[in-house]
C-alpha cells in the first residue's frame, strides 16, 4: 500500500464490519474525475479494482462483489492522489 500523497477530503465506509455489501461515501475536491476503488488484502495484494467517476460534492458507491472473509484496506485513487486508507472487516 502506497500513500504517496493523501488528501484532506471526507471518505467513509459503512457498515464496518460487513457481510461483503460495502457502502463508500466520498467528498473530495482533489479526487474529481476518473478514479478507482481499490480493495487490498492484508498481504498487500489488490483483490478488487473498480473504476468509478467522482463528481463534485458527495459521492456514494456500493461494492457487492464476493470477497472472502478477512481484513481489507480500501481507498479511492485518482492518479497519485488517494483518499485515506480505511481498514475494513468482512465477516
Amino acid at each position: 500500500v502506497s500513500c504517496s500523497q493523501t488528501t484532506s477530503g471526507y471518505f467513509s465506509i459503512f457498515p464496518n464490519p460487513s457481510n461483503g455489501n460495502i457502502h463508500l461515501v466520498l467528498n473530495d475536491q482533489q479526487i474529481i474525475g476518473e478514479a478507482s476503488i481499490r480493495v487490498i488484502d492484508a498481504k498487500g495484494n489488490i483483490v478488487l479494482k473498480k473504476p468509478i467517476e467522482v463528481k463534485n460534492g458527495i459521492n456514494m458507491y456500493m461494492l457487492d462483489e464476493k470477497i472472502s472473509s478477512g481484513i481489507y484496506y480500501i481507498n479511492i485513487m485518482n492518479g497519485a492522489t488517494t483518499t485515506k486508507i480505511v481498514k475494513h472487516s468482512i465477516l
